[in-house]
């Protein structure tokens, strides 16, 4: 256990927002299980930042990706759902369960205030779904609470620290909910914990500085490469040519030139100017469908890849970010060009198709058609709906040792040259592969790396090895909310015609990495010489799910078989 060194903090209980009591604390340890980054203990603001960087990365793999929404945004998330519930869009079971697995994070998350505090938030939502007057009460203690989230975080770092992980998923999905793109963020935890010399207490308060920086207004030029005219009336951001390249030279990056035939200039008030790119990316990718639809069989609607943005020395990619569905049995199996094959016939080669909208499609078509993926595989006339997330999450909770085995087993072999290093290489499969490195692992060899993201990863799973059952089964309950996200998100969209609730951003940043994990099982299964069907291969989740690490069939590197 590593302990830092002790560092005062300016929190006491007099005058606390958050009130908590005690008075100042030095900071001591947290109550963490530590790993090592090539033989050197890896300290607390090296986790946090390890773990931020793979929840704001555009390439960091499923296993390692930030699933959830942060407190105040599920608190957000509640009170919307039950306004919904009232203009009789949700169940009122929708609501309670979402309030629910609040009342859960609430628990865990010293952002809203002392446990007092947070008891109130607890009471508050376990009559939300009933009680109109307890929904207006529970608007008014977050408006009270969500200005001092950091400071909460700072007071409570004084008495008892939170773990790490809770720690770092909370940071990372508040400042996500705050409104900073993850592109500027990973860039800003780049610059703050770089050198890993910053202490917990004072990473807080950098994070705090952050989010309470204000927004700026961002103008964005958005070149069009080419655009049919015919006649139409161009809106008043439209400039030529000629006036775009001027406006390039004046206020774009020195040097850079931008080939172009006009191009839209828009005005967005944003945290950070990756965020305003998004958002007139989206704007953009709705113009562009609107000519397809408006002036079907022209020309079409091509802007340049990149945005240029006012007093900026670069140029920003203008496209949606990836959001990483990604179904890699149809590379493995060698079916991708496979038109006719009886494993990826009926519901799961349409599910395959309805799966593509979640990867690039504009938010509305990607929360239904990535639902639809789910029902078409899952859904049964004797349970709900909303029972095919948490049956899905199954298959996602028994992936992860697997994954992260694999991701590891490879960063061993670059990082070492040994012994283990060589048995590793010398396999014939990623099974393999997995299963030697995780006898190293609970045997207790020493197993290190230089990347403090692979030493973060082998922490969890020192826990889950330690504990198989239970730690994977809180997984799957957290993947399984992920997916009602998902879920309530479709509802909205297709029931309310609501395109823009406080949840939308988040569950697509969460779930579609998760969806594509838990269908590629699927497929996988269904390539198979004996094809395992989606529902048997849930039923076999469900039960090696609840015997893992408890009988040879129930093994953690191959928990679906």
């Amino acid at each position: 256990m590593m302990s830092l060194p002790g560092t005062a903090l300016n929190v006491t209980g007099e005058g606390d927002p958050c009130g908590w009591p005690s008075p100042v604390r030095r900071w001591t340890h947290w109550s963490f299980d530590y790993a090592t980054t090539s033989g050197v203990p890896l300290i607390e603001t090296d986790y946090i930042a390890a773990r931020l960087r793979d929840f704001w990365g555009r390439r960091t793999p499923w296993q390692r990706r930030l699933w959830g929404i942060g407190t105040v945004g599920l608190v957000e998330d509640v009170l919307e759902a039950a306004a919904f519930q009232r203009a009789g869009h949700f169940h009122e079971r929708t609501v309670a369960d979402l309030a629910e697995s609040a009342r859960r994070q609430i628990r865990r998350d010293p952002g809203l205030g002392s446990p007092p505090v947070r008891g109130k938030f607890d009471q508050l939502m376990k009559v939300v779904a009933k009680d109109g007057g307890a929904m207006r009460e529970l608007q008014a203690l977050l408006h009270d609470r969500a200005p001092h989230y950091f400071a909460c975080w700072r007071s409570a770092s004084a008495t008892e620290p939170p773990e790490l992980e809770v720690t770092a998923r909370n940071v990372g999905a508040h400042l996500l909910g705050c409104g900073f793109s993850p592109d500027h963020l990973y860039r800003w935890v780049s610059s703050v914990a770089g050198d890993g010399t910053l202490t917990v207490p004072a990473f807080l308060e950098e994070a705090e500085t952050l989010a309470q920086r204000p927004t700026r207004t961002y103008e964005v030029l958005i070149p069009i490469t080419s655009l049919p005219r015919h006649r139409v009336p161009m809106p008043a951001n439209w400039m030529e040519a000629r006036a775009a390249a001027e406006w390039i030279r004046t206020h774009g990056p020195a040097g850079k030139t931008v080939r172009q035939n006009g191009a839209l200039l828009f005005t967005r008030e944003a945290r950070d100017p990756w965020r305003a790119v998004e958002e007139v990316s989206d704007v953009v990718q709705s113009l562009a469908a609107r000519v397809v639809i408006g002036l079907p069989g022209q020309d079409r609607f091509v802007v340049h890849d990149e945005a240029v943005v006012s007093a900026s020395p670069r140029l920003y990619p203008l496209r949606r970010p990836r959001r990483q569905v990604e179904v890699h049995a149809l590379y493995r199996q060698g079916v991708l060009y496979e038109a006719s094959h009886s494993g990826l016939a009926g519901r799961i080669g349409a599910a395959i198709d309805l799966l593509e909208p979640l990867e690039n499609g504009s938010p509305e078509a990607a929360v239904a058609g990535g639902w639809a993926a789910i029902e078409t595989l899952l859904a049964r006339r004797d349970a709900a709906n909303a029972v095919a997330a948490e049956e899905l999450a199954t298959l996602v909770a028994c992936s992860l040792v697997r994954a992260e085995l694999t991701t590891l087993s490879y960063s061993y072999a670059i990082d070492h040259r040994d012994q283990l290093s060589e048995t590793l290489d010398g396999t014939d499969s990623n099974l393999d592969r997995c299963r030697i490195l995780l006898r190293a692992i609970t045997a207790g060899e020493v197993i290190d790396f230089a990347n403090p993201s692979d030493t973060a990863a082998l922490a969890r799973l020192k826990a889950i090895a330690g504990a198989p059952a239970d730690v994977l089964g809180r997984v799957a309950s957290y993947v399984g909310d992920t997916f009602k996200r998902l879920y309530r998100q479709r509802n909205l969209v297709l029931h309310a015609g609501r395109s823009n609730s406080v949840a939308m951003l988040p569950t697509l940043r969460g779930a579609p990495p998760l969806v594509g994990a838990a269908i590629d099982r699927i497929v996988h299964a269904a390539l198979q010489p004996y094809p395992i069907a989606p529902d048997d291969l849930v039923a076999r989740a469900r039960i090696r799910l609840h015997l893992a690490g408890t009988t040879a069939e129930a093994d953690l590197v191959d928990l679906l078989g």
